[in-house]
C-alpha cells in the first residue's frame, strides 16, 4: 500500500506578529470602540498599524501585554482608569 505523504504544518507566524482587526480586538478585550479609541488617543492602548488605506490591526502581543497590565493594576489594587460605576434605577411603584 503507498504511503501517504503527511504534509508539515503551517509555522505558526512570528511572536507579535499576528495581526488582530477591530471586532477581534474588542472581543478580546470586551471594551467598547468607543472606550478603545479614547484609551488610544490618551495613549493607554496600543495604537493600530495600517494595513492598506483604509485598514488597520491591531499587534496580538500588544494587546495582549495590555490585558496583562489591567489584571497586574487590578491585583496590586491600583487602575489607570476610574472605573464607572452604575447607579440601579429605583422602580417607581404606581400604589
Amino acid at each position: 500500500m503507498p504511503r501517504q505523504q503527511v504534509s508539515e504544518p503551517a509555522q505558526p507566524s512570528a511572536p507579535g506578529r499576528t495581526f488582530l482587526r477591530l471586532k477581534a480586538v474588542l472581543a478580546k478585550t470586551g471594551l467598547a470602540s468607543s472606550s478603545l479609541y479614547d484609551f488610544i488617543e490618551k495613549g493607554a492602548f496600543p495604537k493600530p498599524v495600517p494595513l492598506s488605506q483604509r485598514r488597520v490591526a491591531w499587534l496580538l502581543d500588544e494587546v495582549e501585554t495590555w490585558m496583562e497590565t489591567r489584571i497586574s493594576a487590578r491585583a496590586a489594587g491600583t487602575t489607570s482608569v476610574p472605573v464607572k460605576r452604575r447607579r440601579l434605577r429605583r422602580e417607581r411603584s404606581n400604589a
